[in-house]
């Protein structure tokens, strides 16, 4: 490989690294990081310092050494006032769907965001009425802070479980709920976080009938677009279904762990919706978008060896929980670098799993509670495998044998 994934820099003592990943190995933090901490039962939130933390979908990987260099000849330029995206930021952004997901669109198309967040709150702000419903399949990546605060409504509808621990669409539900004049938008996730499965073209082509049909606008996040595993190839929804009645959110953070510049994209082709989410000053760092124009131009290859180190990761994990749990079950995700693990063969509380998964093995993983749904989501936990293979067989060791008398 060309690049080193297994190596890494020290994203919790070095002075310029500012990580959230790691404020809880820090005794001054955010409200939010510090309460997470406490309620994991770590005193005055902060976690032992051997701790392992797989909760945040952000790479402890070094970033493309392009992107690196882009932002540093930023750097050098001695003015950082008011930023705007230029031409050559457009076309870098066109040329990446181009040629990795056969997707065209115009310049025109791309509205640049802060943020994959922002940009679902806008279009829900702008597309609905104040208490309509926005429908979202649920377990999901957490939606209600993009709606509720807006006036919204979230209307959650269950994916189906199957004896095979898939997932589904629960057709009959959610037609009901697009039938309902109250519901105004769906927010689909493509490739879905936290399940891991990508969702087909017949059943993108069949949502968006539904969806058509009740005046339904689809607002799509696809963030975890590029990150899939060999031989599959996720495709964008506006691709699979066309550009009508469709809002894609991009982003660069999870493919490219650029978060903390904040870059992402809105592509809207459809021109009335246009009309009602027009562009404003995106306010950009011209780090953000040195860095974007670069990603998107200059970084393919370290996507493909990315993918590859995390298909490793992935095939290593899994192989693991099978050879060596018994009561812990996991799908191979299609897409993403997230592991959805259900705990619920153990017959423990949420609490008691934290006593364990906290106390005993010292990690960081995410409670299924945020994502909500009806299979007992307090008792999963989100693995986001973003981290060198040496920490995720720590991890997985750890885990194995903070289990290990229920196994027997």
């Amino acid at each position: 490989m060309k690049y080193n994934f297994d190596k890494v820099h020290d994203r919790i003592n070095d002075p310029y690294s500012y990580s959230m990943k790691y404020a809880l190995h820090h005794e001054y933090k955010s409200d939010m990081i510090k309460n997470m901490g406490e309620r994991m039962g770590y005193k005055d939130g902060k976690v032992p310092d051997d701790t392992l933390t797989f909760f945040l979908a952000d790479m402890d990987f070094d970033i493309a050494p392009a992107i690196v260099e882009a932002c540093r000849k930023a750097a050098d330029f001695p003015n950082y006032g008011y930023t705007g995206a230029n031409k050559a930021y457009y076309e870098a952004v066109k040329r990446w769907f181009h040629v990795h997901f056969d997707w065209d669109f115009d310049i025109d198309d791309i509205i640049e965001y802060h943020g994959t967040h922002p940009g679902v709150a806008d279009a829900v702000k702008k597309l609905t009425r104040p208490g309509a419903g926005v429908i979202v399949f649920t377990p999901s990546y957490g939606f209600d802070n993009d709606i509720t605060p807006l006036g919204r409504k979230f209307v959650g509808i269950d994916f189906i479980e199957h004896p095979d621990h898939s997932f589904t669409v629960d057709w009959e539900a959610f037609e009901k709920a697009a039938e309902d004049k109250n519901n105004e938008a769906l927010i689909i996730v493509q490739p879905h976080n936290p399940l891991g499965f990508c969702y087909t073209v017949e059943e993108m082509q069949r949502i968006a009938d539904i969806c058509r049909r009740n005046g339904v606008y689809m607002i799509a996040d696809m963030v975890h677009l590029d990150i899939a595993r060999k031989g599959v190839h996720p495709v964008p929804l506006a691709k699979a279904v066309g550009p009508e009645m469709v809002v894609s959110l991009t982003g660069l953070a999870k493919t490219f762990n650029i978060a903390g510049l904040s870059v992402s994209n809105m592509i809207i082709q459809d021109p009335k919706l246009k009309e009602k989410l027009s562009r404003g000053f995106s306010g950009f760092s011209p780090f953000g978008v040195a860095a974007a124009t670069a990603a998107y131009t200059q970084c393919d290859d370290w996507v493909e060896e990315l993918n590859q180190y995390i298909d490793s990761l992935v095939d290593y994990a899994c192989d693991f929980i099978s050879k060596n749990f018994k009561k812990l079950k996991v799908n191979r995700p299609e897409a993403s670098y997230v592991l959805y693990l259900d705990f619920r063969g153990y017959g423990l509380t949420s609490q008691q799993l934290d006593e364990r998964i906290c106390g005993k093995a010292h990690l960081v993983l995410s409670n299924g509670a945020q994502f909500g749904g009806g299979h007992q989501p307090e008792l999963w936990r989100r693995m986001c495998l973003t981290s060198p293979m040496a920490d995720v067989k720590e991890a997985l060791n750890r885990l194995k044998d903070a289990f290990a008398d229920l196994e027997k």
